[in-house]
C-alpha cells in the first residue's frame, strides 16, 4: 500500500528569520492520520492533506483532510 501525506506551510515576507524559522523547524515531518483514515476503500491511493500558514502566534492549521489519489490514465 502506498499513502501519501502532502503537508504545506505557508508564510509571508513578514515571517522570515528568526524566531519564527525556529517554529517551522520544530514542526512535526509528519502528521497523525484523520480518525477513520483507513475506512473508506474507494479505487486508488489514500493521501493526506495537511495545510499550514503561520501567524504571529505559530503555525494554525487551515486543510486536514482525507482524499483519494486516482491512477493517471493516458487518454488519447
Amino acid at each position: 500500500m502506498l499513502l501519501t501525506q502532502h503537508i504545506k506551510v505557508h508564510w509571508n515576507k513578514k515571517f522570515r528569520g528568526a524566531p519564527y524559522t525556529t517554529v517551522r523547524n520544530e514542526m512535526p515531518k509528519a502528521y497523525d492520520l484523520p480518525k477513520g483514515f483507513f475506512d473508506y476503500n474507494p479505487v486508488g491511493y489514500p493521501a493526506h492533506y495537511v495545510y499550514l500558514y503561520q501567524t504571529d502566534t505559530g503555525l494554525t492549521e487551515y486543510i486536514n483532510r482525507k482524499d483519494t489519489m486516482t491512477k493517471y490514465e493516458n487518454v488519447n
